[in-house]
């Protein structure tokens, strides 16, 4: 950490991604917006937004000292598939399947499996 001042870095920029940045920017906080589209693509969004909300690509987001994870469900292990380990971040996922699959138990591939287990199968780095 630089100056002891954290960083933070949004992976995801639609309902989600986009009111955790505005609720960042109404206590000015600074933060990187990233989405699978690129930066330019967050240009009239960052815009919108002001202050201190910037653009960047998602490994930048990634690399953040801390991280929230808002994408879709099933855009998830694409998201996340090209970056390095998180080594000591914080990383929070507000992911939601697009299908709530119940309190207890999901179906993956005509298999019952606790949803928890579902979640951490080949979706995070390191």
């Amino acid at each position: 950490m630089k100056d002891d001042i954290m960083t933070i870095g949004i992976i995801g920029s639609g309902a989600l991604g986009s009111n955790v940045a505005r609720a960042l920017v109404r206590k000015g906080i600074a933060a990187t917006l990233s989405t699978r589209r690129g930066p330019e693509s967050l240009a009239p969004l960052v815009a919108e937004l002001g202050g201190s909300i910037k653009a960047g690509t998602v490994a930048e987001a990634a690399s953040a000292d801390i991280v929230p994870i808002a994408v879709r469900w099933t855009d998830l292990a694409t998201a996340l598939r090209a970056l390095p380990a998180w080594n000591n971040r914080i990383v929070f996922d507000a992911t939601n399947p697009g299908r709530v699959p119940g309190p207890r138990l999901a179906r993956r591939q005509g298999s019952e499996q606790p949803a928890g287990r579902l979640r951490n199968q080949g979706h995070r780095p390191g």
